[in-house]
């Protein structure tokens, strides 16, 4: 009742994810229906991506991040759907917050170039393997 006879508080909403995924985890069927339609959700938002450029037939990275992914159960169904719909796709977990991903995009659109004191920096913060990916995949040459 609450959910349809007024505004709905998108916050509120959210701080029920913890629970639903603890139901879920317990083998509830409401609450695993729940997860199977946000992760439909997802993979019709991927379906269009993917689409617009044209990776339907082709090997692509399809990394996820955010709270909803601590949940392990969410995960596992996650990749078992995205796995089946896009048999193409490697799906791992995000290397780096998405700020991250922000400013390497802006800077490599700016200066098509990106200087290493950000590599540094984000190497300070993160793992030397992450920062190899970030210069092998954000060369000048690609």
């Amino acid at each position: 009742y609450k959910l349809y006879s007024r505004k709905i508080d998108v916050g509120k909403i959210a701080g029920l994810t913890p629970i639903v995924m603890k139901f879920a985890e317990k083998g509830n069927i409401h609450a695993i229906k729940i997860l199977e339609d946000a992760i439909d959700e997802l993979t019709l938002m991927i379906r269009a991506v993917i689409s617009k450029v044209d990776l339907f037939n082709k090997s692509f990275l399809l990394v996820y991040s955010g709270n909803v992914f601590n949940a392990s159960i969410f995960v596992r169904m996650f990749k078992e759907r995205i796995g089946k719909v896009f048999p193409h796709a490697v799906i791992r977990e995000s290397l780096f917050p998405p700020v991250i991903g922000g400013i390497i995009i802006g800077l490599k659109r700016l200066q098509n170039t990106i200087p290493e004191r950000l590599l540094k920096n984000i190497n300070d913060t993160y793992s030397s393997a992450s920062v190899l990916y970030l210069k092998d995949n954000f060369s000048l040459n690609k």
